[in-house]
């Protein structure tokens, strides 16, 4: 399974991104016909994803910002 905090591949993120999509058109092209349990299930499941995502998110922009203070201090010296 795919671990945000650690993998830093952007195809991952993509591949979990296109995950919840096609979950939640699924779920919305079936909202009619699934029950409320399976409903709550998929819910949770989309949340686990998208939680996931964000932390990746988060984790990149952290990274992000570390490399451009290093790029800075180089030019100072």
């Amino acid at each position: 399974m795919w671990d945000p905090t650690n993998d830093k591949s952007i195809e991952s993120v993509s591949l979990e991104i296109e995950n919840l999509t096609e979950l939640l058109d699924l779920m919305l092209s079936s909202s009619k016909s699934i029950g409320e349990r399976q409903t709550s299930a998929l819910l949770g499941l989309c949340l686990n994803l998208s939680s996931g995502v964000f932390l990746w998110v988060k984790a990149e922009e952290k990274r992000r910002e570390k490399e451009e203070e290093a790029r800075r201090e180089n030019k100072s010296d």
